[in-house]
This record gives C-alpha cells, sequence and structure tokens, in this order.
C-alpha cells in the first residue's frame, strides 16, 4: 500500500528544474504519484578522457568542457556534472554553468570540489562520497543553483548489476516514507561505474549503462549520472514512460 506523505522536494537554477517530491514507493504505486522523471546528467571531464570510445561517442568535442557540455544540452540532458581535479578546474566549471545556462553538478577532491562553491550559477556542489550518519548513505550539498528545498541530496554510486546500492537506494526512499527525517532528501544516483569493466564498442556501452540507468530509477533515484549519450537518451525514454509510477 503507498504512503501517503509527500518526500522533500529539490527546485535548481532559476526554478525550471526539481528533484525530488515523490509519494510512493519507487514505481510501485500511482496514487498521488508526482508524474515526474528523473533528471538526467551527463558527464564532463576537465581534461581530456582517455577511452578513445568516449571521446568518438561525442564528435572529438571532448578536448573543451564548453563544447562537450554543449553536446549534452544538445542531447536533451537535463544538466551536466563535471569531474574536477585541481582548484583551478572551478573556471571551467564557471564557463559551463554560464554557457549551457543548465543545473552543473561537481564531482572530485574536497578542495577541487570547494573551489567552485561560490560560483554564480545553477551550480551543484557534488562533494566526494563519505560515509553518512549510518556510515553508508552519503551526501550532495550545493552551491549557488539551489532555489528552494533542502540543502543536500543523498548521493549513491554503484556498478552495475550488484545489488548493494541499488537496494540503498531503495532503502532510503522507503525509510523517508516512514518517517526518517534524515532520508528525506532526493537521491542522486551515478551509474558511470559500469565503465570500469570497459567496453568495446559504443552499443555495449549503451546497453549496459542503460540497464543500470533504468535499475536506479527503479530503486527510486530523482537524479541520474550517466557518460554516454545513448544511456541518457534511454534514461529519459524510460523515464517518461515510467514517471513516478
Amino acid at each position: 500500500m503507498s504512503r501517503r506523505r509527500q518526500l522533500a522536494e529539490v527546485v535548481l537554477g532559476r526554478g525550471d528544474y526539481a528533484a525530488g517530491g515523490a509519494c510512493t514507493e519507487p514505481f510501485l504505486e500511482q496514487d498521488g504519484a508526482r508524474r515526474r522523471r528523473p533528471m538526467v546528467l551527463g558527464e564532463v571531464l576537465c581534461h581530456e578522457p582517455e577511452d578513445p570510445l568516449v571521446r568518438s561517442m561525442f564528435s572529438g568535442r571532448t578536448s573543451n568542457p564548453g563544447d562537450w557540455a554543449m553536446m549534452w544540452r544538445e542531447i536533451g540532458a537535463d544538466g551536466v556534472c563535471v569531474r574536477v581535479r585541481d582548484p583551478d578546474d572551478s573556471m571551467v566549471v564557471a564557463a559551463v554553468a554560464i554557457r549551457t545556462g543548465l543545473p552543473v553538478a561537481v564531482s572530485g577532491p574536497r578542495e577541487a570540489v570547494d573551489a567552485c562553491a561560490d560560483i554564480d550559477g545553477t551550480v551543484l556542489i557534488l562533494m566526494d562520497a563519505s560515509p553518512g550518519d549510518d556510515g553508508h548513505v552519503r551526501a550532495m550539498t550545493f552551491g549557488s543553483g539551489i532555489a528552494e528545498g533542502p540543502n543536500r541530496m543523498h548521493l549513491v554510486t554503484g556498478r552495475f548489476p550488484e545489488p548493494d546500492a541499488f537496494s540503498e537506494a531503495a532503502s532510503i526512499r522507503n525509510r523517508a516514507l516512514d518517517g526518517d527525517a534524515y532520508c528525506d532528501a532526493p537521491i542522486a544516483f551515478d551509474v558511470t561505474p559500469v565503465w570500469d569493466d570497459g567496453f568495446t564498442d559504443e552499443r555495449s556501452a549503451s546497453m549496459i549503462e542503460g540497464e543500470a540507468a533504468l535499475a536506479a530509477m527503479l530503486s527510486g533515484a530523482d537524479l541520474m549520472i550517466v557518460r554516454g549519450p545513448g544511456a541518457a537518451d534511454m534514461a529519459r525514454v524510460y523515464g517518461e514512460e515510467l514517471a513516478d509510477l
């Protein structure tokens, strides 16, 4: 049976993007659902990626983070996740935020991420994964890109098809529905670790990462970070079909 409590919602940027606000268990009940698909953020590196498959999927635009981010915008992503390595990369993040006008998540070493905290624009600050109060849940905090709502998200990172991370996401949603205030925040799910196994062609990468994104949605994710455009397309299509069922 669906629990009728509405969970916390984060409104991003200028108010044209939102995550969270679920009223039901993950994709199990329709009564009172928000009818909103999860946000999809595409990964952008501040340096040229080593994987030739990633470079080929973006038609050579990976040499310029701004061009790379704009390709995500053209694809239809809801935002980008910029991977930073040092504080000087904050200039790249600022340029991406201004050029795309999209919500921008930032991931990397704490010092590099902290340098992005005061950037004007729709920038989210995605902190390094660190244990939360329960020793396992991790948190995502916000910079200047939050319009309203709680100042954090839960960050879940997992490899597919290993079940632990997906079970964790579903547990967070269910605990929030049961009234656990700590869990009452949107869930961001990074599915890019599926690439650690390596891919030889774009179709295989898209299918496996797309499956991971769908599993994340079914587990209750409100926002997903993907590496490949094929996975982003599948996540959007499936998300529209399944919107918070």
